[in-house]
C-alpha cells in the first residue's frame, strides 16, 4: 500500500511570508526564524515563530515576539490571553500577533489594553474588510462639450461651425481652432491644480465670438468635463501588513489593469457619478488622470471628429 504524501506546512509558509515582510521593514533589525528563547521562569527553551532584536534609535535594545496565526477563522479573546502570556514567559519587549483570517472586536479591545499589536498579512489578494479597510481609487478620462449662442446665425450643423471663420479678441481663427484651443489651455489649468486625491475640475471657457464680415455677434463655448471611474474593491490587490490596531497600512497596492486605447478602461472599473465620488471616506486613496493631447492640431482633429455632422444644439463628446 502506498504511503500517504503529507500535506503541505501552510502554517510555515505564511510564518516565512510574515518574517519575509518584518525583515524589509528594518534591515539593520536582527529577525530569526523559529527561533527559541529560555522561559524566564523555568529556563525551558521556548519556540518563537519570529523574533526580532533591534535597538531603539540605534542605542536602546528591545525585542518583538511575533506569533503567526494561519487560522480559518477569526482570533477571539483567548487567542489574546495565550498570546500575552507567551509574550511575557518569553520576556520580550513587545507583542505582535499575525492573523490570517482576522479579530474579533473583543479580542482586538484586549489586545489594545495589553499593548499587544494584532497585524493582518496581505499577499497579493484583495482586501476582505471593506468596512475596515477602505481602499478607494479612482480614474478619470477627458470629454468635452460646446455650444454656440449667436442671434440670427445659419448654421445647420457642427461641421460648419467648425469650418467658420470667427473674429475673437482681435484675431481671426476657425471654430474648431478655437474650441481647440480653449480646451488645451482648460485642461492645462486643471492638471496643475488636481491633487492626488482628488479628480480635476470641470471647467468652461466662454469666447465672445463675431463675425468678420457683418455685426452679429455671439458666445462660443467650450466645456472641459471627465468621466469618472472607481477600482472594484476585488480588483485592488495587495501586498503588505495591515496593522487592525492602529489602521495603519505598510506595503504595496496595485490597481486594476487600465485599458489605455479602449474607451472604458476595463472591467476592473465602474463608472461613477460625481456624487458617489467620497474620497474622504478612504484610509488610502489615489486618482489617476487619463489627459488629452495637449497640441492644437491634434486636438483639432479630435473637436472635428468628435462633433462634424452633429445638430448645433448636440455638440457633446468622449475621447
Amino acid at each position: 500500500m502506498a504511503r500517504k504524501r503529507k500535506a503541505k506546512n501552510t502554517g510555515k509558509d505564511f510564518e516565512e511570508a510574515v518574517l519575509q515582510f518584518v525583515q524589509a521593514l528594518d534591515p539593520t533589525a536582527k529577525v530569526l526564524f523559529d527561533h527559541y528563547v529560555p522561559d524566564r521562569e523555568t529556563g525551558v527553551k521556548r519556540q518563537c515563530d519570529v523574533w526580532i532584536e533591534a535597538k531603539l534609535g540605534g542605542h536602546i535594545p528591545f525585542s518583538v515576539y511575533v506569533s503567526c496565526k494561519d487560522y480559518k477563522r477569526k482570533l477571539d479573546s483567548n487567542h489574546i490571553d495565550t498570546f500575552i502570556r507567551e509574550r511575557e514567559v518569553r520576556s520580550a519587549s513587545m507583542g505582535i500577533i499575525y492573523s490570517r483570517a482576522g479579530f474579533y472586536g473583543p479580542a482586538l479591545a484586549k489586545a489594545k489594553l495589553n499593548g499587544v499589536s494584532c497585524c493582518r498579512l496581505f499577499q497579493n489578494e484583495p482586501s476582505e474588510m471593506p468596512d475596515v479597510l477602505f481602499l478607494d481609487q479612482y480614474y478619470c478620462t477627458p470629454r468635452f462639450s460646446a455650444s454656440i449662442n449667436m442671434a440670427g446665425h445659419s448654421f445647420n450643423n457642427w461641421s460648419e461651425i467648425l469650418a467658420h471663420t470667427f473674429r475673437c479678441d482681435d484675431e481671426e481663427a476657425t471654430g474648431c481652432e478655437l474650441i481647440a484651443n480653449a480646451l488645451v489651455e482648460l485642461q492645462k489649468k486643471a492638471m496643475e491644480d488636481t491633487q492626488a486625491d482628488k479628480y480635476p475640475e470641470q471647467l468652461t471657457a466662454s469666447m465672445s465670438v463675431s463675425e468678420p464680415n457683418s455685426n452679429k455677434q455671439g458666445v462660443l463655448k467650450a466645456n472641459l468635463l471627465w468621466r469618472r471611474y472607481s477600482a472594484r474593491q476585488q480588483f485592488i490587490l495587495l501586498n503588505g501588513s495591515y496593522s487592525v490596531s492602529d489602521g495603519g497600512f505598510k506595503g504595496e497596492i496595485q490597481t486594476p489593469y487600465i485599458d489605455m486605447q479602449g474607451a472604458h478602461p476595463g472591467e476592473g472599473w465602474e463608472e461613477i457619478s460625481e456624487e458617489e465620488y467620497a474620497p474622504s471616506t478612504s484610509m488610502i486613496k489615489g486618482c489617476i488622470v487619463r489627459p488629452m493631447p495637449d497640441d492644437i492640431e491634434t486636438m483639432c482633429e479630435l473637436v472635428h471628429e468628435a462633433f462634424a455632422g452633429q445638430p448645433v444644439k448636440s455638440a457633446d463628446t468622449g475621447v
